[in-house]
């Protein structure tokens, strides 16, 4: 039986915790006799005081098959567990190992082990959480434990999860202040196969802390066996937690992207900051070689001539960007840089509840409504960080600030006098935005004043008209340079958008016959996975009331995957 998850809330941490001392129960129970015959050993049973049950209970963070290696060969990733009988003798294993957390008491028999497996050699690519074995009977907080305790009256914990400053096995929602283990992780790589190229590097399955609970009050279940008389809801207890469970994409094809980015933010800003010098030297160049043609005319300058501000930061402007965004939902996280990508499987199998809270035995795969999904997610995102990366780059462009005062005058000496006969003038005070999306304010800041066409003769056409059209398009090629930058990059994210979420689509397409989720597994109720194991009842005895948080498989030829994340079991108990 599976209890409501409300006793969380209630201070499940305070519950877990007595598991460690020695002087409390887990619960109150209504203390009843009942006489039974002779044939089940005793004359009387009074829950809560009787003794002389066979109890046992165990705790394990990892079990099952892992790259083709069977983790019960590997002592480091071995759970807990302990047992007495109805005499007081207490067996446990592993021995040496299982720390005896009440050494002096005759009413708890509690034994608990750290979990500290690094890399799980020799299985590469395999990371679990690493921490410190401290020094027994004490636990450091937010480190894992395997934990067991049985008790003469029938009473039966296992657990596996964080210790909790209480000292207890705390589920992942209890943490309060403490900091949970980091996360494990193991490659897919080689199950992938051809999955795996050169646009996506490795594939990991990110595996957060994951927690289980079962306990059992054998002597309220016998009595229920055997008179019929109803067992308290809490007779059995079993819970779990898991923290998160992320697919995580390394792609060299989305790292690339932010290569590009970055050439291009190094041309942009390169190009904004020497916009004033370029412009300068450009129309001191065509005033230059305007005096030149105009021949027995001058021309004299003046003018506070050119000046750009407000040039930005590009790198800075789009950095955050290239650092790493979510969807909105939270499901597909991309951090280009590192070429992550990062699917948040909890909750695109199960919505906004993850994989908490959810009935035994229950089963996820990745149907074609899931593969379509995810292929959207991140054909979205992908174009999403694309269209804000130019829209970016392209903001640090339109707020550059364009000044530019110049006036050119041309000049004819009739006898021994100075004629004024024609001015050119550049007056254009304007952002670059403005000046590349609206032509008419650039055509309109180059104008030319014509004081005395008979003197200007000829030149008029020959000369000043095309040096006005030469500084229109001096002035006109130098900022649509600039976005030229923005739009080559465009072009080339663009290019790159369908190969990285191809290449993503192609992973999960390779694992969509393969891969299978169990949570909450309880072998004992309908609809558990194969080969997942319990002690069932017996005439005399309890079953062994078992609970898996997370089960993953991968149906792999070579080197299969089938990981059993947490798993607590309480029992069986039997009657003195």
């Amino acid at each position: 039986m599976r209890r409501t998850r409300t006793w969380l809330a209630a201070g499940a941490i305070a519950i877990l915790a007595v598991p460690f001392m020695t002087s409390s129960s887990l619960a109150s129970w209504t203390d009843q006799e009942w006489a039974h015959t002779e044939p089940l050993g005793t004359t009387s049973l009074d829950c809560g005081t009787t003794t002389g049950f066979t109890t046992q209970a165990a705790g394990r963070q990892v079990s099952g098959t892992l790259l083709g290696t069977d983790l019960d060969t590997l002592a480091a990733v071995r759970g807990v567990s302990n047992k007495i009988d109805g005499a007081l003798n207490e067996t446990y294993a592993p021995t040496p190992g299982a720390h005896d957390l009440d050494p002096t008491s005759t009413t708890t028999f509690t034994r608990a082990t750290s979990l500290n497996v690094g890399v799980l050699s020799p299985l590469v690519g395999v990371f679990l959480p690493t921490v410190d074995v401290p020094t027994p009977p004490s636990l450091a907080v937010g480190t894992l434990a395997q934990y067991s305790q049985v008790r003469p009256t029938g009473i039966a914990t296992g657990a596996t999860g964080a210790v909790t400053n209480q000292s207890g096995i705390a589920t992942i929602g209890d943490y309060g202040a403490s900091t949970p283990p980091s996360n494990g992780s193991i490659s897919l790589k080689s199950v992938l196969g051809s999955a795996i190229g050169s646009n996506i590097a490795d594939v990991s399955l990110d595996i957060g802390a994951v927690s289980a609970l079962s306990r059992v009050d054998g002597c309220d279940v016998l009595r229920q066996a055997t008179w019929d008389i109803p067992a308290a809801p809490s007779a059995v207890t079993r819970d779990y937690d898991i923290a998160n469970l992320d697919l995580t994409l390394t792609s060299p094809a989305l790292a690339g992207l932010v290569t590009q980015v970055d050439t291009s933010v190094g041309q942009l800003q390169t190009k904004l900051n020497g916009l004033q010098g370029s412009l300068t030297t450009g129309l001191t160049t065509l005033l230059n070689q305007l005096d030149v043609n105009l021949g027995v005319l001058g021309v004299t300058t003046t003018g506070s001539g050119v000046s750009v501000t407000n040039i930005p930061n590009v790198a800075a402007s789009v950095s955050t960007l290239l650092t790493g965004f979510s969807d909105a939902d939270g499901i597909v996280t991309l951090s280009p840089r590192t070429g992550i990508i990062k699917v948040n499987l909890a909750k695109l199998l199960n919505g906004t509840n993850g994989l908490n809270s959810l009935g035994a035995n229950t089963q996820f795969l990745l149907t074609p409504a899931v593969l379509s999904n995810i292929g959207t997610r991140v054909a979205n995102l992908v174009t999403s960080w694309r269209t804000q990366v130019i829209n970016v780059l392209t903001a640090a462009a339109n707020g550059t600030h364009l000044k530019i005062d110049l006036t050119a005058t041309v000049t004819a000496v009739v006898l021994v006098t100075t004629v004024n006969v024609a001015k050119v003038k550049i007056a254009i005070d304007a952002d670059l935005g403005a000046l590349h999306s609206n032509d008419s304010l650039l055509t309109a800041g180059v104008t030319l004043e014509v004081l005395d066409a008979v003197l200007l003769g000829g030149l008029l056409d020959s000369v000043l008209k095309p040096f006005l059209t030469s500084v229109t398009n001096l002035i006109r090629n130098a900022i649509n340079d600039i976005y030229a930058t923005i739009t080559t990059l465009d072009t080339t994210l663009a290019a790159g958008v369908p190969v990285v979420a191809n290449a993503v689509a192609l992973v999960f397409s390779t694992l969509q016959p393969i891969f299978s989720l169990y949570v909450n597994v309880q072998p004992d109720e309908p609809g558990a996975p194969p080969a997942m194991s319990f002690i069932p009842a017996t005439s005399t005895s309890t079953a062994e009331y078992k609970v898996t948080a997370l089960r993953i498989g991968i149906l792999d030829g070579t080197r299969p995957i089938s990981v059993n994340l947490g798993t607590a079991s309480a029992g069986p108990v039997s009657l003195p």
